[in-house]
C-alpha cells in the first residue's frame, strides 16, 4: 500500500498508518463504553470499504454521497472513498430531504452511503443515483470481508495512479433561495489546507481532538488530526459533550458556538453550585483573567499578581471545563457571545471562531481574516 502518491489524502493517511501502526487513531462510544481503533485497524477498515465500493461498481472519479450522523464509520467511509479514487459528497444530516436530493442530483452521485433507513428516505434512486447502501447493512458486510481478490487489486492499482490533481471531495454552497452549487476539491488542495490547519492549530501527536461539529461540515478536521498524528474522539453529540470531555480529556475541541456556551455553563455550575459567594469570586477571577490576557506582554509582575487567582480559581474552572488538558477551542461560524469567548480567554483557553474545517471549500482559511470573526486569545 505504499504505492499511493504523495500530495493526496490517501497517501497522507497510508503514510501515517504505516508509521503509527498500533497507536490509537480514533475513539468512539458504543454499547455503553468507549472503544478505539488503531491506525492499522482503520487502514484495514478503509481498504475493505474501498474494495466494497469497487465491487459495487464505483469507478475512479465517481461521486459518492455520505449522509450520516457522526460515527466512526463516517471516518472509515471517508478514507475508503479516498483509497478507491472516488469523490466524496458529504451531506449534513440536518438538511431536509429536498436539499439532500438536490445535492445528490447536482453532484451526479452514483451511490450514496447512509447511516440507516431514516436518512435513506431523504434520497431517491434515479437514473444516475443507482444505489443507496447503509452503514449498518452493506458497509458492515464490507467490513466483515477480508481484503483480497480483484476488488483489492483494483484498489492497489487506483492508488498507484492517484495524483494531487484528482478529485477528493465536493463542497456545496447554497445561495438565497437558489439551488446548491458544488465545486470539486482536489487531493492536492485538501492536503494543502490540512497542512496549514496543522500549523495554525499547532497540532501534534500528543493532541486529542474531540469532534462535535457535524463531520459533513468539518470532515477536514479529521484529516488535520491524521496529518498531525493526533488522536480523534468522536463525540456522542452536543447533549453529551461535557461527559465526553471528562472521558477524552482532549486538548482541542471543535464544536458549535452553542456547545461552547454549554461547556462554560457546566463548568460554572460545578465550581459554584448555588453559592452566590462562589459566583462572585468566580466573576472577579474571570475579570482578572481578562485583565491579565489583555496585559500579557506587560511583564512578569502582571503574571505574579494574578498567580493566586490562576492557581486557586481559574485552574479549577479549567479542570471542570476541559478535563485538565484543554488548550484550544475551535468554533464554527455561528455567533459566539462575547462573554463566552472572554470566559475561556480568562481561563487560558483561546477560542478560534469561524475556523473552516471542510478541507478545501471555497474561501477556506484555517483562521479568520481580520474583521471577519472574533478570536479570543492566542494559540
Amino acid at each position: 500500500m505504499d504505492d499511493a502518491a504523495g500530495g493526496t489524502t490517501a497517501g497522507l493517511f497510508l503514510q501515517q498508518a504505516g508509521r503509527l501502526a498500533s497507536r490509537p487513531l480514533v475513539h468512539y462510544h458504543r454499547l455503553g463504553r468507549w472503544h478505539d481503533l488503531s491506525w492499522i485497524e482503520m487502514r484495514e477498515h478503509a481498504l475493505r470499504i474501498a474494495s466494497g465500493l469497487v465491487a459495487a461498481g464505483v469507478e475512479v472519479g465517481d461521486r459518492v454521497v455520505v449522509l450520516a450522523e457522526n460515527r466512526v464509520e463516517w471516518l472509515a467511509c471517508q478514507l475508503g472513498l479516498q483509497l478507491a479514487g472516488a469523490v466524496m459528497v458529504p451531506i449534513d444530516p440536518a438538511v431536509g430531504a429536498p436539499t439532500a436530493r438536490s445535492i445528490a442530483g447536482t453532484s451526479g452521485a452514483v451511490l450514496a452511503i447512509v447511516s440507516g433507513e431514516a436518512l435513506a428516505a431523504r434520497l431517491h434512486l434515479t437514473d444516475t443515483l443507482g444505489q443507496i447502501v447503509r452503514m449498518d447493512g452493506e458497509v458492515a458486510r464490507w467490513l466483515g470481508t477480508a481484503c483480497g481478490g480483484r476488488p483489492y487489486e483494483e484498489v492497489r492499482r487506483r492508488l498507484s495512479a492517484l495524483g494531487p490533481g484528482d478529485g477528493a471531495t465536493m463542497a456545496f454552497t447554497t445561495g438565497a433561495g437558489g439551488p446548491p452549487r458544488g465545486e470539486v476539491i482536489t487531493h492536492g488542495r485538501c492536503v494543502e489546507v490540512v497542512e496549514r490547519g496543522v500549523l495554525m492549530l499547532g497540532a501534534g501527536a500528543a493532541d486529542g481532538l474531540l469532534l462535535v461539529l457535524p463531520f459533513a461540515a468539518a470532515h477536514g478536521s479529521a484529516l488535520v488530526a491524521i496529518a498531525a498524528g493526533a488522536t480523534v474522539w468522536v463525540s456522542r453529540g452536543p447533549g453529551l459533550v461535557v461527559d465526553d470531555i471528562r472521558a477524552a480529556r482532549p486538548t482541542i475541541v471543535l464544536a458549535g458556538a452553542r456547545v461552547l456556551e454549554s461547556i462554560r455553563d457546566s463548568a460554572v455550575e460545578e465550581v459554584c453550585g448555588r453559592s452566590s459567594l462562589r459566583r462572585t469570586i468566580l466573576a472577579r477571577a474571570i475579570a482578572m483573567g481578562r485583565e491579565r490576557a489583555a496585559e500579557r506582554h506587560a511583564g512578569a509582575w502582571t503574571w505574579l499578581r494574578h498567580l493566586p487567582v490562576d492557581r486557586l480559581v481559574l485552574a479549577s474552572v479549567l479542570r471542570r471545563a476541559g478535563g485538565g488538558r484543554l488548550r484550544l477551542l475551535v468554533s464554527d461560524g455561528g455567533e459566539l457571545r462575547g462573554e463566552v469567548g472572554e470566559f475561556f480567554q480568562a481561563v487560558g483557553v483561546p477560542v478560534r471562531q469561524g475556523w473552516w474545517c471542510g478541507a478545501g471549500a471555497p474561501g477556506d482559511r484555517p483562521t479568520p481574516a481580520a474583521g471577519e470573526r472574533a478570536q479570543w486569545g492566542d494559540s
